[in-house]
């Protein structure tokens, strides 16, 4: 199941505190929730407006694996309201659950879906920052991301026509970035280059075109 995120802008009496980065909180929906993830986060909901009109959240539940089932009954409830997750959360989860999934699939599969699921896993990272309004702190997960596409290509000795199958053919930015990271990474495998240089390659495709972020999208596609 799919699952979207909508940014909305915290204010309040806590901003003072909070880091000079804005923060941000992500709407969710019971597609979000894995069973399988065994760390815990805080699931947050709009709780009313201040005398500005600007949106002030409150703590619902901290989700555990434990209470997975009954969130996600609530969260598919016709009558729900809507439920969010902090960005710091977002990135954590990013980090430690699901590159952690990759790299212990790593171990075990056949080293061509790894790389497509890391594909799939960097295109939605990616696609988060240019379609959201958060800061640029999720794209620090793209580096463990970039290591574990070139262990995919090592150990599994990929060849150009391999990564040409696993990308997408679209004209999002988003594709546009994490293709050219796949492309030149395997250039420069093939090259012999060192690993060290093959990762710095690969990250710089994926900040390829992250300035179009500030771009309309209408002038992209003329």
């Amino acid at each position: 199941m799919s699952f979207l995120f909508i940014p909305v802008a915290i204010f309040g009496e806590k901003q003072a505190i909070m880091e000079s980065i804005a923060h941000f909180y992500r709407a969710i929906n019971s597609g979000f929730l894995n069973k399988s993830c065994d760390q815990g986060f805080e699931i947050s909901y709009l709780a009313e407006y201040d005398e500005n009109d600007q949106p002030l959240f409150q703590k619902f539940v901290h989700y555990t694996p434990e209470n997975h089932e009954k969130i996600k009954k609530m969260m598919e409830g016709d009558d729900c309201m809507e439920f969010f997750i902090h960005e710091t959360d977002l990135i954590k989860y990013y980090k430690d659950f699901k590159m952690g999934q990759l790299q212990k699939a790593l171990e075990n599969e056949p080293p061509k879906k790894v790389l497509k699921d890391a594909y799939l896993l960097s295109e939605q990272v990616i696609k988060e920052y240019f379609e959201n309004i958060g800061s640029s702190r999720i794209l620090r997960t793209l580096e463990g991301l970039v290591k574990i596409i070139q262990e995919c290509m090592d150990r599994g000795n990929l060849e150009f026509i391999d990564v040409f199958h696993v990308t997408k053919k679209d004209y999002h930015s988003y594709t546009h970035c994490i293709n050219t990271s796949m492309y030149c990474m395997a250039l420069a495998t093939n090259l012999k280059m060192q690993p060290d240089a093959v990762r710095e390659i690969g990250l710089g495709g994926m900040l390829f075109d992250i300035g179009k972020k500030s771009v309309p999208y209408e002038i992209i596609m003329k």
